[in-house]
């Protein structure tokens, strides 16, 4: 039977890189990420939605649950299934299915340091970015900690290097404790 593992935090607090680790270290794991999703049926406007009450049920998450349901029932399900996904229990149509949420709880400015690096967009570019981020998508990133965050089974610390967010991740998977919470 396949565990679903789920990781959830603001873009740039570092989900890529703990999935990719865990790809590594759990044996047979395949992985979705959220992003690489076209959901049709999901808000035009993120900053909206989140000043709407960022409501997951406005997102239809069929697509997301039919890749997790073609990859489980296949002929080689895999063992681990990391789900990068942003809503860790709060949506009824993924969450049954999670066997474990985790929140890597990156500080704001280290996340948003960490996006125009990894984007490495021109000095005009930085600029626009952190005035939306000021003016706008600020709202979206608090949200994650205010809701998604207490959601989790599990909370790291995102400016913890990597190899220990994997090992206290294992750790809870195969003792149910951690250093970290």
């Amino acid at each position: 039977m396949t565990k679903i593992i789920s990781i959830a935090t603001v873009s740039g607090g570092g989900k890529t890189t703990l999935t990719e680790r865990l790809m590594q270290a759990l044996p047979h794991s395949e992985a979705i990420h959220f992003d690489d999703i076209d959901f049709k049926h999901a808000p035009e406007d993120l900053t909206k939605w989140v000043d709407d009450g960022a409501d997951p049920h406005a997102w239809d998450l069929s697509p997301l649950s039919d890749q997790i349901e073609q990859l489980i029932a296949g002929d080689h399900p895999p063992s681990y299934l990391i789900l990068d996904y942003p809503f860790s229990y709060l949506h009824p149509d993924i969450s049954a299915r999670i066997d474990i949420s985790i929140y890597v709880h990156t500080p704001l400015d280290v996340a948003m340091a960490r996006r125009i690096i990894r984007d490495q967009r021109g000095q005009k570019r930085i600029v626009e970015e952190l005035a939306h981020y000021l003016s706008k998508s600020r709202r979206a990133y608090v949200y994650m900690e205010e809701q998604v965050m207490p959601t989790a089974d599990l909370v790291l610390d995102g400016t913890e290097d990597p190899a220990l967010l994997v090992s206290n991740v294992l750790r809870h998977l195969y003792y149910g404790s951690t250093l970290t919470k």
